[in-house]
């Protein structure tokens, strides 16, 4: 099951079993351009954003969990001066 351990802010869903961004970390070993998604739009959060999903593994190298990115792009193109 996957669930939400620690967020900021507004929040509706807290099972995220169901959603691609645990497929991907539970069934990819490798990081790659499938774990950060297209931008979408927020409702929760009410922002435009960008996922980054990344596995979590334990010592034997078993998927434990995933961590979950969501970047508002509106605060990284504010605050950072991109080229």
């Amino acid at each position: 099951m996957g669930s939400l351990v620690g967020y900021f802010g507004n929040i509706s869903d807290f099972d995220q079993s169901d959603e691609n961004k645990y497929f991907v970390v539970k069934n990819s070993t490798k990081f790659s351009m499938q774990n950060i998604s297209d931008i979408y739009y927020d409702k929760s959060t009410d922002v435009f954003q960008v996922g980054i999903s990344i596995r979590s593994e334990d010592y034997k190298s078993q998927f434990s969990g995933g961590i979950y990115l969501g970047v508002d792009l509106n605060k990284l193109l504010t605050h950072y001066k991109l080229p």
